[in-house]
């Protein structure tokens, strides 16, 4: 909410990353996934199991941002490093 709210007063900022997830799981008031789910890379389900509220974000996250990345790849492959 507040990278919502200030994220334009600050125009020397281009990208910010919210980290809140991750202080809840630091401050064990969210409980990590199983194992197996983290070997994977489905924490993400978890939290979604955990929180079915954030479906639009985890969408937005795990769908449309890569497939935007991979669109900006296909316009522009000289602007891409690897």
């Amino acid at each position: 909410i507040w990278l919502d709210r200030n994220g334009g007063k600050i125009p020397s900022v281009r990208l910010a990353v919210g980290v809140g997830g991750a202080f809840s799981i630091l401050a064990e008031d969210t409980p990590r996934a199983p194992k197996i789910l983290r070997r994977l890379n489905l924490e993400w389900l978890w939290r979604l199991v955990l929180e079915p509220r954030r479906i639009r974000r985890i969408w937005r996250a795990t769908v449309e941002f890569p497939r935007l990345i991979q669109k900006q790849r296909l316009a522009n492959p000289q602007g891409f490093k690897s």
